[in-house]
């Protein structure tokens, strides 16, 4: 049965008002029930896409249009149908008091009878697998509950056409994959925002996008096996063919292995010793609740010494930011001691404290409110008493560092989601705190910016520099951190080098983590690896 269309763009061109060119003559046609990834750098128009096809632009945010965007052949710039959309700033589109209502919410708008809204909730809390949330009010819900939330309450309209901008940046591994496998599923067009190379296997179709042009549009094998083609356009590649050309999943790793007869080495890759420092951060019985007799840290007992590159990992609301919070002092322990440096941190000056941990939150909106980028960046520098030469001179630094030359006058709250999370990131090193924790630090960015951050972290580390990131994502953790904490129902469940975390993945299933690609083809080989080059190492063709 061939499909019939739902959506064409014909010469489709987006334009802003500072003159920004975002989309250009973009020629696009998706059919009835598609999954459609699109792919592509930061900046390359990805959001503006989204926005134009879910009828945003230009009713909502201003823009210059030209061309035609035809849902069922009716022009929806003359004919609006509704679309479905999770924003890249998910928390901006929640604003019930508890999940059931959001939920609830775009049904009733849609005139759906009582018992059916009731039904639907019911499935899709089911679907999901967040029936434990439904009473819980949304102010007090993680980053990742928070956005499976907005998924949820956009399923629950069951929309001709769901656009879902980056939904996956603040879930677990297992939620991502979950989010996936149920749009996968769904019997409507899915179009999907999203450069994780490993989960657009499931699409029918991935389209690239560069400098608001469509370059591709192909199925994703044709795609995905281009590694050079991805890295241009900002993409991680795929582990398992950058190793073997053309192999794209484990499995068929494991079969090429043994068809083409290549011999694996056993390689010691623990034999490095990492020096460890004094205890720069100690805590003890540290127990915390936002609501009395609902604790959500319980008894967590830590040492983090000076120069560790620690990776915090686990599931949604497993109080992993809030541990980071507590640390900075934002939040106060109710039971339990924390000492920065052999000092309670109770009896430091908040003055005092910010000049030793320097903190970027998982939400970048939480921390910006100056009116242009210099300022932000400066703002610190200025309170800690630097005089004029020294802020411009750090200023220029971190404005290269993280990419955002050019944008010194730019006005914070106009920032895509990953410009603002570069800015958040540059504020912090502009004063070079010794510990610096990083909340998703790599939320909304390529794989290139990606690992630009990443490799300023490890140069500071390397300079003697305490660094704790809190992530979801897990290459990053294999390939920059020395040792890793995973959390589970508000405690630590475990503690150790990231290369033994990695190893057992059953383990890790139960607090829904997976290793990255790479580290599950050497565990199902024998291997304890953390890395592409390693595993290199261990074979011989």
């Amino acid at each position: 049965m061939v499909s019939k269309e739902i959506l064409r763009l014909n010469h489709l061109s987006i334009s802003y008002p500072d003159s920004t060119n975002a989309l250009s003559d973009i020629n696009l046609s998706i059919n009835e029930d598609d999954f459609v990834v699109v792919m592509g750098k930061t900046e390359a128009g990805k959001s503006t896409l989204g926005l134009v096809i879910a009828g945003l632009i230009p009713r909502v945010i201003k823009a210059n249009v030209t061309g035609e965007i035809r849902i069922y052949d009716n022009n929806t710039q003359k004919n609006p149908i509704p679309v479905g959309i999770v924003l890249q700033d998910f928390e901006s589109q929640l604003f019930s008091t508890n999940v059931l209502m959001e939920i609830a919410f775009v049904q009733e708008n849609l005139m759906i009878p009582v018992e059916e809204i009731k039904k639907r909730c019911k499935e899709i809390l089911n679907l999901l697998k967040i029936e434990h949330l439904a009473t819980r009010n949304i102010l007090s819900l993680s980053g990742g509950e928070k956005q499976i939330v907005a998924i949820a309450s956009i399923i629950a309209g069951n929309f001709k056409i769901f656009v879902l901008d980056e939904p996956t940046t603040d879930l677990d591994p297992l939620g991502k994959s979950m989010v996936y496998d149920v749009f996968g599923r769904i019997p409507n067009t899915k179009i999907i925002i999203d450069n994780d190379a490993e989960k657009a296997l499931k699409a029918d179709r991935i389209i690239v996008l560069k400098d608001g042009k469509l370059i591709a549009s192909e199925i994703p094998e044709k795609i995905l096996t281009r590694n050079q083609f991805l890295e241009d356009n900002g993409i991680r590649p795929i582990d398992t063919n950058r190793i073997f050309p053309g192999i794209l999943t484990v499995e068929d790793a494991l079969s090429f292995i043994k068809e083409n007869k290549i011999t694996i080495n056993q390689i010691d890759f623990n034999k490095k010793t990492v020096k460890k420092g004094e205890p720069i951060i100690e805590c003890s019985s540290l127990t915390f609740g936002y609501k009395k007799g609902s604790p959500v840290l319980k008894d967590i007992d830590l040492r983090i010494n000076q120069g560790d590159f620690l990776a915090i990992i686990g599931q949604n609301g497993s109080g992993k930011t809030t541990l980071a919070k507590l640390l900075c002092r934002l939040l106060i322990p109710q039971n339990g001691n924390i000492r920065i440096k052999s000092k309670d941190i109770r009896d430091y000056t908040r003055r005092e404290l910010a000049s030793i941990i320097g903190y970027v939150f998982q939400n970048p909106d939480h921390q910006i409110f100056c009116n242009t980028v210099k300022e932000e960046i400066a703002f610190a520098l200025k309170n800690f008493g630097r005089d004029e030469d020294t802020i411009e001179n750090i200023t220029k630094e971190v404005l290269n560092l993280c990419d955002l030359r050019g944008y010194e006058d730019k006005d914070p709250f106009s920032l895509t989601k990953g410009e603002k999370q570069r800015l958040a990131v540059a504020t912090v090193l502009a004063f070079k705190p010794e510990i610096i924790i990083l909340d998703e630090p790599t939320t909304g960015l390529d794989y290139q910016q990606q690992k630009e951050i990443m490799n300023l972290l490890k140069e500071l580390n390397k300079n003697g520099y305490t660094i704790i990131i809190i992530t979801h994502t897990m290459w990053l953790v294999a390939e920059y951190t020395d040792r890793t904490l995973v959390m589970a129902d508000g405690r630590i469940v475990l503690d150790k080098k990231t290369r033994e975390v990695f190893i057992d993945e059953d383990e890790l299933m139960k607090y829904h983590l997976e290793p990255p690609q790479v580290c599950r083809l050497g565990n199902r080989l024998g291997l304890s690896i953390l890395t592409i080059d390693e595993f290199r190492k261990c074979i011989s063709m």
